[in-house]
């Protein structure tokens, strides 16, 4: 934290700037600190003044001692240190046993482990609880064979689990309980099972019993169930009577795995009567442990409705009673209603939809319940934990309350959601404490998923917590904020209402607040989520609400780190770099989304002004290179070419050294985007920049990076557009998906009738893909071909660089706006779409009138073939055909036949209908001159 010394001090000597050469040791310490500013005492101040002199290391004799020839290996220098070393370097070595066994197993275990046994017997308690660690890992990752554990390493864990101490006889304890799932039957039979019975005894101490506890639980999963019956379970019943509250609590947790060894009968039969047992303990510990193992067992039992009465006993009493035990039976609630709904009457659902309810409403302002008598609802309506210092506790259990809320709405199904919870829902979403604010913001888009269309029903409480001033509210909100987003989305264009619109400006205020604290993860991870919203929210509402937002954090100054106390003193107007990347990456987004050509093209212009070099920070620029990663990943290669390929090499002059550095790392994905020969121009520019890099550099850094580059350049393939069959690699797949992607946002916009009538021109050179096409024809009202059926404007084309085929690629581009797409086969090409029929300007639609053979490419066309005699095999040249006065060539077929009458009266009609022409007439038009057009081609 910076120091402000001109507010903090007073005196001459603080109040000069700073200057080099300027030392801490200068100041004037009796002046610079007054008495009201003085943040340290004058005893302090005395202690600070003194000069003392700090003996830091060892003695050359310590140094001495610690010293260890290095030329030893591994084995030898562990052997040494074990031997004759200090305790730190015993226990150092020790732990790096296992990596001994893992490296060189005979000799580790034929010298380092007899070494290792001789310093246990004399060995501190730290040294062992060293080794019980290394022996735990060494059978955990399963570093030796099974045998070689019980004969080499098994004898000293069983030799000092009986040790007087009771830090290394825990340990060593610990370590048994850890390896007994890898041993083997026989050896567990032999060696571990006459110390349960030994340490479980009355007489021993209370680590032993729980050992014996734990013993029993993990050895129980290994054998049949009439031998657990018969050699473990009395021993269990044993120690759960035990007087000792932690040994009853450690043999309840361990009575589930029990229960699993001896099957459902046996269970209900033999482990249910302990449960309920331990269940009405009169410690409070034994109780809770109890109710979370009878929540275990539930599933286990061949009755569970049994249990419904003694619980309902449990939830009275526990109401009743004033500890901790409360929060725990409302923790539990949810899940032991969900397992016994299918048992339950409505009855009893109904009483236990009470007790939650009531648990839900608990609070200390209300009063005591003045007797404890009374059963049922009417003494459940009652009751209520007063005492103010009960508060903590009751905000526990409200909380517990609100965890289990997706519990109890599975409970009673989302159909009775209006009539039983929402009352209860609404308590807890605008409880007073924010931890059960925080809880149900945490478990929102649960409970959204599970009301499903009808999730607009507590859109209100979401937009009352996304409002919520606590941090912790809001990090539960965001954390699954995708989650709800997509439900009411869902649920709104089901049921034709606008929730999310209406939650758009909660989202955003709340962006504003986050905006203002000091918790910019919090916020970076809010702006991420605004890129969900893109997809789901319409175009216009988009520009309008998200995008500026993002603007703003994109085109902020940016630190790259903070300081808290800044930040408090700026009002966080300062971006950090975070927050600028997230905004970045989900500005990306919304820009893929958006369907206007003007929206795009400004948001696009506002990404291009980072890379201007006047009046701009070098940081934009070097923001700017990020931005194009983002772009790359998200957008297709021939969108990325188009808008920020020229913008981002032109970086390459850029004065300041740190953009030419991170200029450098993007350039071999450049040339990954390049498609040859139609980007030729493009990949001599990227030349061109590589080039003047490493001739005119000469910063050393610079010209290590740009000769990475060009390294990663020379093993970066382009690709060839070639009509013979090539190899997809999974990138051409995920950008012909970009594409297709990008051309059916395109094609929506013109059946909204967006870009103010105008049609999209697609960028030129762009591939189109066979389903692209289709999908076009269809959205424009024509019928796709059907598949198999070749299309009759087929054009066969010879070889791609022939002047023929290059002639005829430029006027079927001329005609339709788009290029034809030419298939893997050799000498086919696929049909062409009419996406979009323009002008030579390339941006108004085709008038009437560009039919004239002045203005009509396609007519010259047509006049540079036929001058071109072809012969027939007879050798006879064809006659020409007599036009028809109102007859068009585009109205000819190839075979030379004259036009039909019907079709000079179609032209006249066609002419007539020019006058006042509607778009959908001059959509229709354009389709026909297109059909006749391909025909005569």
């Amino acid at each position: 934290v910076r120091f402000n010394w001109n507010r903090r001090c007073h005196g001459a000597a603080v109040n000069t700037p700073y200057r080099p050469g300027f030392r801490v040791a200068d100041m004037d310490w009796e002046r610079g600190f007054s008495s009201e500013s003085a943040m340290i005492g004058e005893k302090e101040m005395e202690e600070f003044r003194s000069e003392k002199s700090v003996t830091v290391g060892k003695s050359p004799e310590e140094i001495e001692k610690l010293v260890v020839d290095e030329s030893l290996s591994e084995v030898e220098r562990t052997c040494l240190l074990i031997s004759t070393g200090q305790d730190v370097q015993r226990v150092c070595v020790i732990s790096h046993i296992p990596d001994l066994f893992r490296s060189d197993f005979t000799a580790c275990h034929s010298q380092v482990l007899p070494k290792l046994e001789c310093l246990l017997r004399s060995a501190s308690a730290e040294v062992h609880v060293a080794a019980s660690e290394a022996f735990a890992t060494v059978i955990q990752k399963q570093l030796v064979e099974e045998y070689v554990f019980s004969s080499s390493l098994l004898p000293t864990v069983l030799t000092f689990i009986h040790d007087k101490d009771s830090t290394i006889a825990s340990a060593w304890q610990e370590t048994l309980v850890i390896s007994l799932p890898y041993l083997s039957k026989d050896v567990i039979r032999k060696e571990v099972l006459c110390l349960v019975v030994t340490k479980g005894l009355l007489s021993q101490s209370v680590s032993s019993k729980k050992t014996s506890c734990k013993i029993v639980g993990r050895v129980s999963t290994k054998f049949e169930p009439f031998w657990v019956k018969r050699e473990l379970l009395p021993l269990a019943t044993t120690l759960c009577q035990d007087i000792d509250q932690d040994v009853r609590a450690c043999m309840c947790c361990e009575l589930y795995p029990l229960a699993e060894a001896l099957g459902k009968d046996l269970a209900s039969s033999l482990i249910l009567p302990e449960v309920l047992e331990l269940a009405n303990d009169e410690e409070c510990v034994v109780r809770t442990v109890a109710v979370e193992t009878l929540a275990e067992v539930v599933p286990l039992l061949t009755h569970p409705e049994d249990l419904v009465p003694l619980l309902q006993k449990l939830y009275m009493e526990a109401l009743q009673r004033e500890d901790s035990f409360l929060p725990v039976m409302s923790k539990l609630l949810g899940k032991l209603c969900y397992l016994l709904k299918d048992v339950m009457s409505d009855e009893e659902k109904l009483w236990f939809l009470t007790c939650y309810q009531k648990m839900c409403l608990l609070s200390s302002q209300k009063g005591r319940c003045a007797s404890a008598g009374g059963s049922g609802l009417r003494a459940l309506s009652t009751l209520s934990l007063g005492p103010p210092h009960e508060a903590k506790m009751e905000s526990e259990c409200r909380r517990m309350c609100a965890y289990n809320f997706p519990a109890m709405l599975l409970f009673i199904g989302q159909e009775a959601f209006d009539e039983q919870l929402s009352t209860s829902f609404a308590s807890l979403a605008s409880d007073c404490d924010p931890l059960v604010r925080k809880t149900v913001a945490s478990c929102f888009h649960e409970v959204v998923k599970l009301l499903d269309k009808s999730c607009l029903k507590v859109s209100s409480h979401y937009q009352n917590l996304l409002k919520d001033n606590s941090s912790e509210v809001l990090i539960g909100l965001i954390d699954h904020l995708p989650q709800v987003v997509e439900a009411f989305a869902n649920a709104s264009s089901d049921t034709k209402q606008p929730g999310l619109l209406e939650l758009l400006p909660s989202i955003m205020a709340c962006e504003q607040r986050t905006s203002a604290m000091t918790q910019w993860r919090l916020h970076a991870q809010l702006l991420s989520c605004l890129s969900y919203l893109a997809p789901l929210l319409p175009s216009d509402t988009l520009y309008s609400k998200i995008v500026p937002v993002l603007l703003k954090h994109v085109n902020r100054n940016v630190r790259g780190c903070v300081c808290v106390l800044e930040l408090k003193e700026v009002g966080a107007v300062q971006c950090v770099l975070p927050v600028r990347l997230a905004s970045g990456r989900s500005l990306c987004v919304c820009l893929r989304y958006l369907r206007k050509t003007e929206q795009r093209e400004d948001v696009c212009g506002h990404i291009i002004d980072l890379a201007h070099v006047h009046n701009s920070p070098s940081r934009n620029r070097i923001f700017f290179i990020e931005m194009c990663h983002f772009l790359l990943d998200i957008f297709s290669r021939n969108f990325f070419k188009e808008h920020f390929y020229e913008p981002l090499l032109s970086l390459a002059q850029d004065p300041i050294v740190n953009v030419r550095l991170k200029l450098c790392g993007v350039l071999p994905q450049l040339k990954a985007t390049l498609k040859l020969p139609g980007d030729r121009t493009l990949l001599q520019l990227l030349e061109q920049t590589v080039r003047r890099l490493i001739s005119q550099e000469k910063d050393p850094d610079t010209v290590h990076a740009i000769r990475n580059a060009v390294l990663e350049l020379d093993r970066t393939e382009v690709a060839m557009e070639m009509l013979s069959r090539r190899t997809f690699m999974e990138a051409d797949f995920t950008d012909q998906r970009k594409e297709e992607e990008e051309r059916q946002l395109a094609l929506q916009e013109e059946r909204e009738g967006g870009n103010g009538g105008k049609r999209i021109v697609p960028p030129k050179g762009s591939p189109c893909t066979t389903r692209s096409l289709k999908r076009a024809s269809v959205g424009l009202g024509k019928k796709a071909p059907s598949p198999g059926v070749p299309h009759k404007t087929s054009l066969q084309l010879s070889s791609p660089s022939s002047p023929a085929s290059s002639h005829k690629h430029s006027a079927a581009k001329l005609r339709t706006g788009i290029a034809p797409v030419v298939s893997s086969r050799k000498n086919v090409t696929l049909p062409l779409t009419p996406v979009s029929i323009l002008g030579e300007k390339g941006g108004e639609r085709a008038s009437p009138e560009s039919n004239s053979p002045e203005q009509s490419p396609v007519r010259s066309h047509a006049k540079t073939q036929s001058a071109k005699p072809v012969r027939h095999k007879s050798g006879h040249l064809p006659t020409a055909p007599k036009q028809s006065p109102g007859c068009s060539p585009l109205n000819q077929v190839s075979s030379g036949a004259s036009c039909k009458p019907h079709a000079s009266r179609l032209a006249a009609s066609r002419s007539k209908e020019q006058v006042n022409h509607s778009p959908a007439q001059v959509r229709v038009q354009a389709m026909r001159i297109h059909k006749t057009s391909s025909k005569r081609t």
